[in-house]
């Protein structure tokens, strides 16, 4: 009787150790996401399951995480960033990262990098209050651009207006 009872326990102990109920946390094409690749679930120490994974927009390339290295890493803070220092970076090689820029993003690499550079600007920009003033040079300078000419040239470019146009509209 007392093995019966101690099979039945594990029988019954198991049943529910092994049940699960599936839940699609990822799903291709949803959320302006083409594929989702390499999921993880992982347990927060505080007891909920946090579930990530790379999502393409596009396709499944492996060229498609270089925006999300850049954004994590922030290589562009780097004046100096160049072609081949990026490529090593990201563990590749310059021709390929040139061709993936190019043809892929249809930009140039320092286009590509000035656009993270001004919207950490930008960013920057927005979050100025009169206790923390950062001159628009500053501004340039911790963003990663090396010219503030080019940073102005850029700024305009991409919002249609100078840094002090932007501030100066910000503020009405």
């Amino acid at each position: 009787m007392r093995r019966f009872l101690f099979l039945l326990l594990f029988v019954g102990v198991s049943l529910v150790s092994f049940s699960t109920e599936y839940v699609d946390v990822f799903e291709a094409g949803k959320e302006g996401y083409a594929f989702f690749r390499i999921p993880a679930i992982i347990k927060v120490p505080s007891g909920p399951l946090l579930a990530f994974c790379e999502g393409r927009r596009l396709n499944r390339k492996d060229s498609g995480d270089i925006d999300m290295v850049m954004k994590e890493k922030r290589y562009y803070l780097d004046n100096t960033l160049t072609l081949q220092k990026l490529a090593q970076h990201l563990g590749t090689n310059r021709q390929y990262l040139s061709n993936h820029i190019n043809q892929e993003l249809h930009t140039t690499f320092y286009d590509y990098i000035n656009d993270f550079r001004l919207e950490d600007a930008k960013a920057m920009l927005d979050s100025q209050n009169t206790e923390s003033q950062h001159s628009l040079e500053d501004i340039s300078v911790m963003a990663g651009f090396n010219s503030y000419a080019t940073f102005l040239r850029s700024f305009k470019k991409k919002y249609g207006q100078t840094p002090s146009q932007y501030l100066t509209e910000k503020k009405s």
